[in-house]
């Protein structure tokens, strides 16, 4: 089982995480409809596992906050204005593959 995280973040930009979000999702559904062994499990994550409010008003409650969530193999952080600010938060930067061993 492979699992995508998708991390939602205050003013992230809403296409930029439900795109992936519907890509990986139809992945899913396909390898389910093809009974393979592999499976694919996509997630939303934020740092807090509080409610985040997109760039355009959406509010979107994470499935898991990253202290309670199952690990992570893929981790998209969608881009747009609001990652300026996790660009500069430490916490979002120690996710980072060269940080974090088990996100690749």
């Amino acid at each position: 089982m492979k699992t995508v995280g998708i991390l939602v973040f205050p003013k992230v930009e809403e296409l930029d995480f439900v795109g992936p979000f519907e890509v990986f999702g139809l992945a899913a559904r396909q390898l389910e409809d093809r009974d393979s062994s592999d499976t694919l499990t996509v997630i939303t994550a934020s740092l807090s596992g509080k409610t985040v409010v997109g760039a355009h008003g959406l509010r979107v409650p994470p499935d898991h906050g990253f202290d309670n969530a199952p690990h992570i193999d893929v981790l998209i952080v969608p881009d747009g204005r609001g990652v300026r600010d996790q660009m500069k938060n430490p916490e979002t930067l120690a996710l980072s593959p060269s940080e974090h061993e088990s996100v690749s």
